[in-house]
């Protein structure tokens, strides 16, 4: 997950925000970084490679709501909480649509239900890929994929109905996940081998050296990669 704080005048211990999370879901990565007002828009422009912004309402030449209308220009999607000692900016904090709107000092309790929140969300969201075959963009929404395959230059995509080959590296989907989903368990792919990435939703059980799909496809687990899988596949199942 990747966060930054706008001008925030509250230490937040992340790291322990992320060991909390880590027995009780998918691995949860935080990238976090705080900047200024100005700094941030100088920084980021018009562009917000953010999962949730925390912004404090008072701050130096803008206040905070400033920027949150400011972001809400080019992006409607990305997750705003506010925090501050005020309370009258509530309502306008409807206006730019934001998350939370919290009142200092946050509590961890508060803290760790708005980042479970958005976890939640971004896991809900629907992912998929465009790509070109036989002259035609084709959208693949990935939650009906089974895996996915390498093959030289080429990467073979198999969902429930369809078969797709393309152009592209299996590296490349899977830097477009974590892009995504912020990493792979999240967006709910395993990598079983250095040629395969897994949906675990259809992986019907797990061996040492290979997981059986619903289907019946047989796929390979490198010795390497076997605990990974076996235990995110336990925690998957254990969370339905």
């Amino acid at each position: 997950m990747n966060l930054i704080c706008i001008e925030l005048k509250v230490k937040v211990d992340w790291q322990k925000c992320q060991s909390i999370f880590r027995p009780n879901c998918w691995e949860v990565c935080f990238s976090f970084q705080s900047v200024s007002g100005e700094a941030f828009f100088f920084e980021n422009d018009q562009q917000y490679p953010f999962d949730l912004i925390f912004i404090d309402i008072e701050m130096g030449m803008m206040n905070g709501m400033e920027i949150a209308k400011k972001i809400r220009e080019t992006d409607e999607n990305i997750e705003i909480v506010f925090l501050t000692n005020r309370r009258e900016f509530v309502f306008e904090g409807y206006e730019v649509n934001a998350l939370r709107y919290c009142v200092k000092p946050i509590s961890e309790e508060k803290l760790n239900e708005i980042l479970r929140k958005v976890i939640t969300r971004k896991r809900e969201e629907k992912c998929y890929l465009l790509e070109k075959q036989d002259g035609e963009m084709r959208k693949i929404d990935l939650s009906t994929v089974f895996y996915i395959e390498a093959n030289g230059h080429y990467i073979e995509i198999n969902t429930k109905q369809e078969h797709y080959q393309f152009k592209k590296s299996l590296q490349e989907i899977m830097e477009y996940l974590v892009e995504k989903k912020g990493c792979l368990e999240q967006a709910g792919f395993l990598l079983t081998h250095r040629s395969y990435l897994v949906n675990v939703e259809f992986i019907d059980s797990v061996n040492k050296t290979e997981c059986i799909l619903e289907n019946g496809k047989r796929i390979p687990i490198s010795r390497n990669s076997y605990q990974k899988v076996n235990l995110a596949f336990i925690r998957y199942y254990q969370k339905k």
